[in-house]
């Protein structure tokens, strides 16, 4: 019987744990009691255990704690319920499960058209967006939150019948009352490979099973088994050696009441053939092919090629060859026993192409996802990729003596259109200007550096422009009269043209040297910054001179009289005034003293 849709069948499933499992009707032996009427669970302990299989124990062990839940008072339910959330123990559904108006659901069970009450039961809720279920129910009818139900049913005895009821609608404070009969059924599957009956396990699943779900019924193949008749999509798997793994899928295979069913799996080898396109044309592709059940061993073929494998379900990568994002698909594939199975992987992409402009430039580009610690993949200038669709990083790094060397950018690229990005490597061009109230000042120097007292930046060129690559920058101007003036940091950017003017701020220091009240002409009034050699200013008797603001140290001198007058402060826009006083002239010696006025004797 070959499968009809073997993508929705799922193979490998892991047991869930079963919860809240509950009889109905009487115990299965004398002296097994059921739960009290208040809820309570008192009376379905080791008897009932006891009853049943050790699977059920198990079940029933981990239904207690809901059951001693229900005969709480109020409060102590809402004090269990929150130490439960702080603890982790009590999952959103559960806690839903005790203190919402709820539904009971109480399944009928016939078997072979007889009323069965020993049959234990496993509901599982059905929850819209969710992948998974979460187990609910208890002893006795289950009381559920209000929603569908997917209930499995276990009759012990022989033969055992196990049976799953579909999409069971409960609505709150109503009881839903679903059916399922039970017909036992003989089977017997044959496995062979290459013509000869070899060793393998029989497992029975419900049509289009959950990934998740349990078997319902496993059994060796190469004899007789009793089921339940039914509709089942089996899985014969076996090995053939130790670590190489074969199965055949057989879907919807019905099983009728009464008589056997006998019937053969085929697990000899098949074939496979990936094909990839792009943009709806086939491409070139590499494709990876790894046994579902085996995490080492792996194959790599081409696009197109035709490979022999054992039969069995296969993981498939398949990365586009021209993709520089390594662009790469995976699919769950069957091979089936002497069948060559054909898959298709479909990629859309489009093409980035990269460039940068500057003076005889060398740059390289690199490409990453947004956010990501590393780049996937790099280029020389101009060139361009093959991307999918869809946001990327890229980073332009340029060959110049520059602290920044790299540009970065988020790009997009459309399914079959060409994007094109591009960086602009220019440097800036500065020009200085130093100014006092709107004229040029006479400058002795400028220096314009890395922010900090960092490297230089160089001199200007014929245009007195200075030729700067992005980052912070100041400057430092020595004016003529030894004045020293800064300006930043600043940033520059990419390509800008830039004009910078110092300002000279100013105030005015107004000295007149007098000896017995009275301005002496004749005396030199030299204006010193601390600790210069070279005067800033000089005046002649008395006068007024615009400087930088900041301390002055004075010396005036007068013949053979020199005075210092140290720690003059000027003010910037302020006007600081003051008198240096020199001491009186001594007379010559053997001249004598004369009232001012007086004229010296004739003849003398």
């Amino acid at each position: 019987m070959e499968p009809s849709d073997p993508e929705n069948v799922s193979r490998e499933r892991r047991m869930l744990s079963r919860a809240h499992i509950s009889m109905l009707g009487r115990p299965l032996k004398e002296g097994a009691s059921r739960p009290s009427d208040d809820g309570s669970g008192e009376g379905s302990g080791a008897e009932l255990v006891e009853s049943w299989s050790p699977a059920t124990k198990r079940i029933v062990a981990r239904s207690r704690l809901s059951l001693k839940f229900a005969s709480l008072p109020r409060m102590s339910k809402l004090a269990v319920i929150v130490l439960g959330l702080l603890g982790g123990w009590a999952s959103s559904s559960q806690v839903l499960a005790q203190v919402g108006k709820n539904g009971t659901l109480h399944p009928e069970i016939n078997v072979l058209g007889r009323a069965r009450d020993n049959c234990a039961l496993e509901a599982t809720r059905i929850e819209k967006g969710l992948k998974g279920t979460k187990p609910l129910g208890g002893i006795g009818a289950m009381t559920v939150p209000p929603g569908e139900y997917r209930v499995r049913v276990e009759c012990e005895g022989s033969p055992r019948l196990v049976g799953v009821i579909d999409r069971v609608s409960v609505s709150a404070e109503k009881t839903s009352t679903p059916s399922l009969n039970l017909e036992p059924a003989r089977i017997r599957l044959r496995a062979e490979r290459n013509g000869s009956m070899v060793t393998a396990e029989v497992r029975l699943y419900r049509p289009k099973a959950d990934e998740d779900e349990p078997a319902l019924y496993t059994f060796p193949a190469n004899q007789s088994a009793e089921i339940a008749a039914g509709r089942y999509d089996l899985i014969v798997s076996g090995k053939v050696d130790a670590s190489v793994v074969i199965e055949a899928a057989l879907e919807g295979t019905s099983i009728p009441k009464g008589k056997l069913t006998a019937f053969t799996a085929d697990l000899s080898d098949g074939q496979l053939v990936v094909s990839a396109k792009e943009n709806g044309k086939p491409a070139e592709a590499v494709i990876k092919v790894l046994p579902r059940n085996e995490k080492k061993r792996d194959l790599r073929v081409e696009a197109g090629q035709v490979v022999d494998l054992p039969p069995g379900r296969y993981v498939v990568e398949t990365t586009l060859a021209s993709a520089a994002d390594f662009a790469t698909k995976r699919q769950v594939v069957w091979v089936r026993s002497n069948k060559k199975t054909q898959a298709t992987e479909s990629f859309e992409t489009g093409t980035l192409h990269v460039s940068a402009e500057g003076d005889k430039l060398e740059a390289v580009a690199k490409i990453g996802l947004p956010g990501a610690a590393e780049d996937f993949g790099h280029f020389r200038l101009p060139g361009q990729v093959v991307l999918t669709p869809g946001e990327y990083r890229v980073r332009i790094e340029a060959n110049i003596d520059s602290p920044v060397k790299m540009q970065e950018a988020r790009v997009t690229v459309h399914k079959g259109r060409h994007t094109k990005h591009s960086a602009k490597f220019h440097p800036t061009r500065l020009v200085v200007e130093v100014k006092r109230a709107g004229r040029s000042v006479e400058i002795q120097s400028i220096r314009v550096r890395s922010a900090g007292g960092g490297k230089d930046a160089g001199q200007p060129n014929f245009d007195g422009e200075y030729i700067l690559w992005p980052g912070r920058y100041e400057i430092i101007a020595e004016l003529a009269n030894g004045d020293t003036l800064s300006d930043g940091p600043f940033e520059v950017q990419w390509g800008q043209r830039l004009l910078r003017t110092l300002e000279v701020t100013h105030g005015m220091l107004s000295v007149k040297a007098i000896r017995n009240g009275r301005v002496v002409t004749s005396a030199r009034i030299l204006v010193f910054k601390p600790g210069a050699a070279k005067s800033a200013a000089e005046l002649k008797g008395e006068g007024s001179v615009a400087l930088s603001p900041g301390t002055y140290d004075l010396k005036v001198i007068d013949g053979p009289h020199i005075k210092w007058h140290p720690n003059v402060r000027v003010h910037e826009r302020k006007n600081t005034e003051m008198s240096v006083e020199l001491e009186a002239e001594t007379p010559a010696e053997g001249t004598p003293d004369l009232p001012v006025g007086d004229e010296l004797p004739e003849g003398e």
